[in-house]
């Protein structure tokens, strides 16, 4: 395995442990809030690292150089969860644009 693909899987261990919201700029931990949908700060900082371990864990199962029928039952399973996470980030960030466009639209009626 590569050192960094080792170093992908074991950042989240780090970061767990040291990582808090006063490490982060306010304005980008809001815009992650808002794109997420989570309101506390150290919430988002948990969401954050699951999608890292999500990622970690997908990529150390990708790399292997054979599998097993249970092994491709992992990486299915892997994969799933990696899709559903960054598949709510897409729809949250869809719902976000579309409140922005509607908000525009009635501030240009109003106007």
């Amino acid at each position: 395995m590569s050192d960094c693909l080792e170093l992908t899987m074991m950042i989240p261990f780090i970061l767990n442990r040291f990582l808090r919201n006063t490490h982060f700029k306010n304005s980008e931990l809001a815009l992650f809030q808002c794109r997420t949908g989570v309101t506390r700060s150290d919430l988002a900082i948990k969401l954050w690292l699951k999608c890292w371990v999500v990622m970690a864990k997908t990529m150390a199962m990708v790399f292997k150089d054979s599998f097993t029928k249970e092994e491709y039952s992992k990486l299915r399973e892997y994969l799933r969860n990696e899709r559903v996470l960054l598949s709510q980030d897409a729809k949250l960030n869809a719902k976000i644009d579309e409140s922005q466009e509607n908000k525009k639209n009635a501030f240009e009626i109003y106007i």
